[in-house]
Parts: structure tokens; sequence; C-alpha cells
């Protein structure tokens, strides 16, 4: 089992462009150096973060699996991350894990977002949708 072990005391964001500051506290968990979480899936971010989806775990107020955290603050493997191989943003992280787990996974590794506010993930199209009335309405 893949596992992201935090080496410097550090914040779990909602976000890879917000300082931590700037996120409300249900967006961001503080996390002590030593913790360790079982992943489904990592890869590259903007700003030297990394995007990771829990495995069987979520955390935070509002119960989120999927967390973005600054890369030079972890370890993959008892490895630092600037030495480790992370899928680039473009490429999909291998899944594996029930199909809701892989589906979130997918959504996260593709920046779709996700309606996490109640207790089913609903994947976020945004879409615009003509009604026509017809003569039977």
């Amino acid at each position: 089992m893949k596992k992201i072990t935090i080496i410097k005391k550090t914040w779990l964001k909602k976000s890879d462009t917000k300082q931590s500051f700037e996120l409300d506290s249900s967006e961001k968990v503080e996390v002590k150096a030593g913790a360790e979480y079982p992943i489904v899936a990592i890869r590259e971010a903007k700003n030297n973060h990394l995007s990771f989806t829990l495995d069987g775990l979520v955390l935070g107020a509002k119960k989120y699996n999927s967390w973005y955290v600054y890369k030079p603050h972890t370890s993959l493997g008892g490895s630092p991350q600037s030495s480790l191989e992370v899928p680039q943003t473009d490429e999909l992280p291998k899944m594996s894990g029930s199909i809701d787990e892989r589906v979130v996974a997918f959504c996260d590794a593709k920046g779709y977002p996700l309606d996490r506010s109640g207790d089913v993930n609903i994947i976020g199209i945004e879409a615009t949708l003509e009604l026509k009335k017809t003569d039977s309405q």
C-alpha cells in the first residue's frame, strides 16, 4: 500500500494556489511531522504541491479524502518528494479500491470539481441547458 508521510509540520489544503491563512478552517487540516496516510493516488500539482487521495480515510470538518500538500514537507516510501518520480498533472494515477474511490481519484486527477457538502460525492459538471416548453406543459 502506498502512503504519504509528513516530514515537517504543515497543512493539508483544498487549494494548491492559496496560502493556508487564506483558507477557511473547513478547507485545511494542520498535520504534525511523522503523520502517515495511506493513499490511492498522487500527482504533481501547481506551486510545488502534491495532490493526493486518501485510501479509506477522510479528514477535516467536511470529511474530504483528497488534499493538496506542500511537496517539500512530505516523503513517499521513506524518500523526500524532491527525489521521487510523481505523475505529472496530465497523467492519470493508477487506481485501486472501490469504484467510488476510483471515480473520486479520477476526478481529482483531472481537476473536475466534486461537491462534497453532503453524504454523497457528486461530480460537478457545468452545463447550460435550455428547457423548451411543449404544448403538453
